[in-house]
């Protein structure tokens, strides 16, 4: 099997992807099994910013919550947690 980002997803080693519907025709060829894609949870009202799934950081918060926030991107990202 050809390696794509959803690798993981299509042998079965985990239940879900966050990723971009452009990966929608690979994932399809490659599973070997049912599933289906949904829209970001929304609050008050659906917005996709980055349109795709990239790690992001917003200008307008407090020096705090931007620092927090770093911290877990760098977490989210290390390659042994992206999976």
């Amino acid at each position: 099997m050809r390696r794509t980002r959803g690798f993981d997803f299509t042998n079965g080693l985990v239940a879900r992807l966050q990723d971009s519907t452009g990966v929608m025709t690979a994932l399809t060829k490659e599973a070997t099994f049912a599933f289906g894609a949904a829209f970001l949870p929304e609050q008050k009202a659906f917005g996709c910013p980055t349109g795709g799934s990239g790690l992001v950081m917003l200008a307008g918060p407090h020096k705090e919550r931007k620092d927090a926030a770093f911290e877990f991107d760098r977490f989210a990202a290390k390659p042994e947690n992206v999976a």
